[in-house]
Order: C-alpha cells, then sequence, then structure tokens
C-alpha cells in the first residue's frame, strides 16, 4: 500500500451516489465524460460492485483509487480485507422521505399503490432484521465515529455531506469534497468548474461511461436499468396519511428521530 494514501469509502444508503462521484470524477481526470474511457474512471473513483463486474480488484498498492463507492453496511464481509487500509470514509446522506418517493418512482409503482408502498417503506427505516437493515442503521453504522472505528481501526477522518446540499452547490460541495480527499495539490477551483458542467447526469448518461459488463446479468434476466428521476412527488402529493406516518415514526423511535433532526431532515 502506498504510504502516502490509504483507502476512502465514499458510501450511502440505497443506492451510489452517481452525481456526486460523476463530479469528483470529472475534477480528478479534468475530462469531459465524452473523452473519458471507463478504465480511465475505474482508476480514479471505481464503484465498488462495478470493478468487480470488469474482473477486477481493488488494488491497495500504489495505484489505489483516491476513492470508492460503495452503499454496503461496514460490517459487510466484501469490506473486511480492506478495513487496515481504509483512512477515511465520506457519508452521503439523504432525506430519507426523498429515498421513499424516488424509489415509488423508479420502480414504476402506479400512483394509487404509492401511498400503500410508502407507508411500508416508512415502517422500514428502523428495521434491523436478516432481510436488511434500514435507514437508522445504515446511517448510524457509518457515522457514528465508534462504530465505524469498530470495523475500520486505522479511521483517520469522516465526513458526512448532505446530498441536499450537493443539489443545491454542486461547486461548493465538490470543493469540500475534494479537499477532504487530501489530494497532494491545493483544490483548483477552476476545475471545480469545469467538473460541475461538464459532468452533470444527464451527460454523462449520453457519454458511453454507463455501458457495463453483463456480470450475474448474463445468466438471469435483469429489468432495464433504472434512471434517477429529476423530480419525486413530496409525502403531501402521494397522501396526507404517508407523512402523518413518518411524523408517528419519529415519535416511536428516539434514535431516528435524533438522526433526522441531526441531519436536518424533521420538516
Amino acid at each position: 500500500m502506498s504510504a502516502e494514501r490509504q483507502l476512502t469509502w465514499m458510501t450511502s444508503y440505497m443506492r451510489s451516489d452517481f452525481e456526486v462521484a460523476g463530479y469528483l470524477t470529472g475534477y480528478l481526470l479534468d475530462t469531459r465524460p465524452s473523452e473519458t474511457s471507463i478504465e480511465a474512471v475505474l482508476e480514479v473513483a471505481p464503484d465498488f460492485v462495478v470493478l468487480f463486474r470488469f474482473g477486477r480488484m481493488l488494488p491497495l498498492d500504489g495505484r489505489m483509487p483516491y476513492v470508492v463507492q460503495t452503499n454496503y453496511r461496514p460490517d459487510v464481509e466484501a469490506l473486511a480485507p480492506y478495513a487496515a487500509a481504509t483512512g477515511k470514509v465520506l457519508y452521503l446522506v439523504h432525506d430519507p422521505r426523498s429515498l421513499i418517493a424516488e424509489a415509488l418512482v423508479m420502480r414504476g409503482v402506479p400512483v394509487e399503490q404509492r401511498s400503500r408502498m410508502a407507508m411500508k417503506m416508512i415502517s422500514r427505516l428502523d428495521a434491523s432484521d436478516a432481510r436488511g437493515k434500514g435507514w437508522q442503521n445504515h446511517v448510524q453504522e457509518w457515522t457514528s465515529p465508534d462504530r465505524v472505528r469498530a470495523r475500520f481501526r486505522g479511521l483517520a477522518d469522516l465526513r458526512v455531506i448532505r446530498v441536499e446540499d450537493l443539489q443545491r452547490d454542486p461547486a461548493g460541495v465538490l470543493r469540500e469534497v475534494v479537499d477532504f480527499l487530501g489530494l497532494p495539490e491545493p483544490v483548483d477551483d477552476a476545475r471545480i468548474q469545469r467538473a460541475v458542467r461538464d459532468w452533470t447526469p444527464d451527460k454523462v448518461r449520453e457519454s458511453n461511461l454507463m455501458t457495463l459488463p453483463p456480470g450475474v446479468s448474463e445468466f438471469r434476466d435483469e429489468p432495464p436499468p433504472v434512471v434517477i428521476p429529476e423530480t419525486t412527488p413530496t409525502f403531501e402529493e402521494i397522501g396526507e396519511e404517508v407523512e402523518a406516518a413518518y411524523q408517528q415514526k419519529m415519535r416511536d423511535n428516539a434514535e431516528f428521530a435524533a438522526l433526522v433532526r441531526q441531519f436536518g431532515y424533521e420538516s
């Protein structure tokens, strides 16, 4: 492992944050998506699973990427081989309500069924059973320093970024992310502006960077790739009972409510 660089995980609940990763990749490579190869992306900011789909392992020597994306929890066995090399964690936190609304649209849930499905998803925000832990557990495991260090004992730094802040001020948040990585050279504001201009989700989708090898999909039928919607309905638009159920969840679960308030998602 390179003495100058430790492994940085960029992680979030439910999905990899393509938007954040795109801007960061654009900054690191200082190219346009249409001029960039997937091999170049895998060198600097790969998604953990996508890397494996290309038949590659995560290197821990001088070829180590600047950041590796994952939506796994830190206790997942697949991350264990990299525990000693992990130095930083960048957690991208979402409003749980926006995640649910987004999931409803991405899954194609009919409008008349969204309220019922949203209520079910709200009930699982604090789930901790064997079928998969919910938003509360994922956020707690990755953003509580003592919990993260139980898995990555050499952790040097932990940063939490609200995705909503990135959407409001992409250049400002990208600058914070680049500064957090601790690159050898100072943050270049001109490169920040080029990355924010050139690596929008739409421009990346128009390039060839979204074309991935099939992996396990080669052996089974897969649904078409999902596209993250530009707009999603609010809980009030889905149904008054949905926002009421969310507020009831906060009243019933003090730990969940504390996390919601900590990251500014109570209203």
